[in-house]
């Protein structure tokens, strides 16, 4: 388990629905440049958004990040969930739907 920076909630609550769909792309094992063309970024865009969530996360690669998304995913469903006084169930509709 990779050691977070600072408060778990403050670093789920940091990550954008931009870059939740990008860690999602990371869990289903796209190269960066998939990455760059299915989410209108540059390469050097993706890899500078991965690099800003290893910092945040704390993760020293990217397979770490991986298998940290997938530890706290549904954790940060229930924070966004919150945030925007939605159920879960809500959140994970929307999620399933790609929908912010």
């Amino acid at each position: 388990m990779s050691q977070l920076i600072g408060n778990t909630r403050d670093v789920l609550h940091s990550i954008t629905w931009r870059r939740a769909q990008l860690l999602s792309d990371l869990v289903l094992g796209f190269p960066n440049p998939e990455i760059a063309g299915r989410r209108g970024l540059t390469v050097a865009g993706v890899r500078s958004h991965i690099e800003h969530l290893q910092r945040i996360s704390g993760c020293p690669s990217r397979g770490a990040l991986v298998r940290w998304w997938l530890e706290y995913r549904l954790v940060w469903l229930d924070v966004l969930a919150k945030d925007a006084g939605l159920d879960v169930e809500t959140a994970r509709r929307y999620e399933s739907d790609g929908r912010p």
